[in-house]
């Protein structure tokens, strides 16, 4: 599995859930700005940040988490998609 963070310098939320995905172990990560990538942020409808974009191993979206969220819930969110 692998995450994909779409965030921005200038979002508040973003910089809370940024911390929180780069300390999630066992799990490759990406973190993309949507300033750099805005292209690929509106063809994945990526309208509010932050966005997490949970990825199988073959980079399909099984998941997707919008907003500020808690650790825990990321976490709760990773198992139900069947993740560590």
């Amino acid at each position: 599995m692998k995450i994909e963070m779409y965030t921005a310098d200038w979002c508040s939320a973003c910089k809370t859930v940024k911390p929180i995905v780069i300390s999630l172990e066992n799990i490759e990560k990406e973190i993309i700005d949507v300033e750099q990538h805005t292209e690929k942020a509106i063809s994945l409808g990526i309208r509010n940040i932050p966005v997490l974009r949970f990825l199988d191993d073959e980079d399909v979206e099984i998941g997707r988490l919008v907003g500020n969220k808690p650790k825990q819930e990321i976490e709760e969110f990773i198992v139900k998609l069947g993740g560590n």
